[in-house]
């Protein structure tokens, strides 16, 4: 479908929800819906919060709820259930079926081939235990009270309707809340192979003259006029993994991403991206700089990303880390929350390329260079995260983006380190900081 489609697709949402309130005096309007969605959502988080009083130590035990009734939802519990939590991390979960369809719902997992030993179907009704978590796969105000009160464990969301991503965030609290020794072993080896891996990033390159950051608009391709030397700290990140010329050419030292929909997800989209990162690292033996928690889960799948690992830990100030300050602020996106943090830490110079920005009277988030976006797979993505694409305010998000950025850098260039964008840009700090040719028209993107 690509980002036309996408921003084509938000469009008719919002026109289809206008019509209905045209046609059913009365009805609420579509910012009054997203109201009500929201006070839905904090409710929910409330009762979660609440949840999570609850005493599951020793327990390693999920129970997914409501029951299963047809065959759609058992195709996808299974492909969400062996993504976010196989086999290998250790946790029984329980799957409960209603009424006779135990041999419908049978087949429909046995199409998941990695869904399997963890998972037991259980037909009839659920006895009242105590499970450590249980996994809501339709969040409602009544179905979380009821949840709660017949089965006294913590509530997590995994309802992909809910609200932006939280269902998508589910694993994260699962791993720290049910430590298994698998778990434990693997944050544990990750965290200390991170650590060392920064410490020879941080020494082969600490002082170096120039870092390049690589965003994914259309300028992006600008760079392959850029002359790189071998000790140019080079930044690549997200979807530009697909682009085997410009990998060629800037040969990078780092790749950095953290979506949780784009990277991190069960979609063919974030498959596809992983099967490129992982032949991007192995082919250029570049470091891989990732938040802990998504690291754990991409090593699950993919133990060999492990040599390449940097998962960088989350503290509450502004930091450019080092290996005895090894932490970044948390932002929301990944120019902000890895690139500019630890190319400002290693380097003097810090330039950047494909950073465009966006134009008011965009809808998406922001236009992609074309050879560095997985157009064709981006319907997928929506299907599987409908409540991100609804929910998530892309101006609003843009413009705290623009608002951090420019606050790292103030703070950058107060330590003596110089930044300068190579391409144009909309982002108004990046625009203050470019010196080259204006093109008459300018296009968004990022």
């Amino acid at each position: 479908m690509g980002e036309k489609g996408i921003s084509r697709r938000i469009v008719e949402t919002k026109k289809r929800t206008r019509e209905v309130n045209r046609l059913s005096p009365g009805t609420l309007d579509l910012n009054n819906m997203r109201l009500l969605r929201f006070l839905r959502y904090r409710v929910i988080k409330k009762l979660v919060a609440c949840s999570r009083l609850q005493n599951s130590s020793g327990l390693s035990e999920c129970l997914v709820w409501p029951p299963l009734r047809h065959k759609e939802e058992a195709r996808w519990l299974s492909r969400w259930l062996s993504w976010y939590i196989p086999p290998q991390v250790q946790l029984d979960i329980t799957v409960p079926i209603e009424g006779n369809k135990e041999n419908l719902i049978r087949t429909a997992l046995s199409q998941n081939s990695t869904f399997a030993s963890n998972v037991t179907l259980v037909q009839g009704p659920i006895t009242a235990q105590h499970f450590a978590t249980l996994l809501l796969r339709r969040a409602t105000i009544s179905e979380s009270i009821q949840a709660l009160w017949r089965f006294n464990s913590q509530l997590q969301i995994i309802d992909n309707r809910f609200w932006d991503v939280e269902e998508s965030l589910a694993f994260e609290h699962i791993f720290r809340t049910q430590p298994t020794p698998a778990l434990m072993t693997l944050r544990a080896r990750l965290a200390e192979i991170s650590v060392t891996n920064y410490r020879q990033l941080f020494q082969s390159y600490t002082g170096s003259r120039r870092a390049f950051i690589f965003g994914t608009g259309p300028s992006l391709q600008k760079a392959l006029a850029v002359e790189f030397q071998p000790d140019d700290l080079t930044i690549a990140c997200n979807s530009m993994v697909k682009d085997r010329e410009l990998l060629a050419h800037i040969r990078p030292k780092i790749l950095t991403f953290a979506d949780q929909v784009f990277h991190f997800g069960p979609s063919n989209y974030a498959a596809a991206f992983r099967r490129d990162a992982l032949q991007m690292l192995q082919e250029y033996r570049c470091k891989c700089i990732m938040p802990l928690d998504r690291a754990m889960l991409f090593a699950l799948h993919h133990p060999e990303i492990a040599e390449y690992l940097i998962a960088i830990p989350f503290g509450s100030t502004l930091n450019f880390p080092t290996p005895e300050h090894f932490f970044v602020q948390p932002t929301e996106n990944i120019m902000t929350l890895f690139m500019v943090p630890v190319a400002s830490a290693l380097a003097k110079e810090v330039y950047f390329c494909g950073a465009d920005g966006r134009q008011p009277n965009e809808r998406y988030f922001w236009r992609h260079d074309s050879k560095a976006q997985y157009h064709s797979l981006m319907d997928d993505a929506f299907e599987w995260h409908p409540s991100f694409f609804r929910d998530r305010r892309m101006g609003t998000y843009y413009d705290k983006h623009c608002e951090t950025l420019e606050r790292q850098l103030r703070y950058g260039e107060s330590q003596g380190i110089r930044y300068m964008s190579l391409t144009p840009s909309q982002i108004p700090t990046l625009a203050t900081r470019y010196d080259g040719p204006r093109p008459t028209d300018s296009t968004s993107s990022r």
